[in-house]
């Protein structure tokens, strides 16, 4: 993602069904810009602060909860969840 190719970090990251809410073509591509200039620095930074940290799961395994050390962008933890063998951002 620091390489800002938004796009496709959307299209690994975002679940497929909320995937499928955001218009392919010119509309994504503005989702997708967005996104780097409003989300993109802060994800980055909670990426990086959880790089080597544990997540608490819950009792089904898939939903993956990393606590933060400080709150960023509002946030105090960040959630990933596994839809069939993989893993997507939730929060």
């Amino acid at each position: 993602m620091e390489d800002q190719k938004y796009d496709a970090f959307i299209k690994s990251f975002v679940p497929p069904a909320d995937l499928k809410k955001i218009p392919e073509g010119e509309e994504r591509k503005e989702f997708a810009k967005t996104f780097g200039e409003r989300k993109a620095p802060i994800l980055i930074k909670v990426l990086k602060e959880i790089k080597d940290a544990k997540p608490s799961l819950d009792d089904s395994g898939t939903k993956a909860t990393f606590a933060l050390k400080e709150p960023l962008g509002g946030k105090k933890s960040i959630n990933f969840v596994k839809i069939e063998k993989y893993w997507y951002l939730k929060n």
